[in-house]
């Protein structure tokens, strides 16, 4: 069972990232529909963890609002959002849930002269349960805050 719960995890982290890789994540004019489709991947009750503020979803829509936000942030300090799949690793938790460690790599826009970084997130991932489709069920990105922060300034509220 560890292959298939880590199999489908990784296969679902793997989605979640091709989302981030897409020009639209640094549109403005695309980045509430890139948002919804990034929220849908979160489950009920999702819970951002931030260098230790906490920020939980009960919907997928207040999730993609805050996501909306912190892309607009990012796009208007000149960095943009384009993110690709630097690495991933899951490990097993139980036969429903693995973590999983997303490395991206973040790609500022040309104009503003930044070079590439990469971060690390960890996400919890969740098989499909109790009428709830699988997903993200949390995720802890201090790094990818504390990166942000160094290169543009705030952009993340939690």
């Amino acid at each position: 069972m560890t292959g298939d719960i880590c199999s489908a995890a990784e296969a679902f982290a793997t989605r979640y990232v091709s989302l981030w890789s897409s020009q639209d994540s640094s549109s403005l004019t695309k980045i509430a529909g890139v948002a919804q489709q990034v929220a849908s991947r979160y489950r009920p009750g999702f819970t951002f963890f931030t260098n230790g503020q906490v920020a939980r979803f009960e919907s997928q829509a207040g999730a993609s609002a805050l996501i909306e936000k912190e892309l607009r942030a990012a796009i208007e300090a000149g960095l943009g959002a384009h993110m690709t799949l630097k690495a991933l690793r899951s490990q097993q938790i139980s036969d429903t849930s693995a973590l999983c460690w997303i490395t991206f790599e973040f790609h500022p826009a040309e104009s503003s002269g930044r070079q590439n970084w990469t971060f690390t997130n960890l996400y919890g991932y969740r098989a499909e349960t109790q009428g709830a489709s699988a997903g993200f069920e949390f995720v802890v990105r201090d790094q990818e805050a504390n990166e942000m922060k160094n290169s543009a300034g705030n952009v993340f509220d939690t």
